[in-house]
């Protein structure tokens, strides 16, 4: 990877993909599906930017949609679940505990669909 922009922002993303899975062997699930919306959102962010497009969102939807790039139907519904739960991650929402309220199969379901983006988007740029 160079210095380009969209290089930088693509080691972004993998440096936060490689924190949510040191988070999820640490069980500390809530800080690892913080790291997988980031590692989503630098990803497609990285994917614009090779193609000259620098846009300042944290919401995947709109993100996903300006990215043009296919995705399984499952990944898509994941996508909508981890845009979801990046502000429930970090903070006190009414029923619901952060820090225990999370299962690990979903955060390990998460993980894969932005590891699969990445590697998409690594291929692309």
């Amino acid at each position: 990877m160079g210095d380009r922009p969209a290089d930088l922002t693509l080691k972004i993303a993998g440096e936060h993909l490689n924190a949510a899975l040191d988070e999820l062997h640490a069980g500390r699930l809530n800080f690892a599906v913080f790291h997988i919306q980031q590692a989503i959102e630098k990803s497609l962010k990285a994917l614009l930017l090779s193609r000259n497009t620098d846009i300042r969102t944290h919401k995947l939807g709109q993100l996903f949609a300006l990215a043009r790039i296919d995705l399984s139907d499952e990944d898509m519904l994941n996508l909508g679940e981890i845009e979801r739960e990046y502000t429930r991650s970090r903070y006190y929402t009414p029923g619901f505990n952060p820090l225990t309220d999370y299962k690990k199969e979903d955060v390990l379901r998460w993980y894969a669909t932005a590891e699969r983006i990445y590697s998409l988007v690594v291929k692309m740029i």
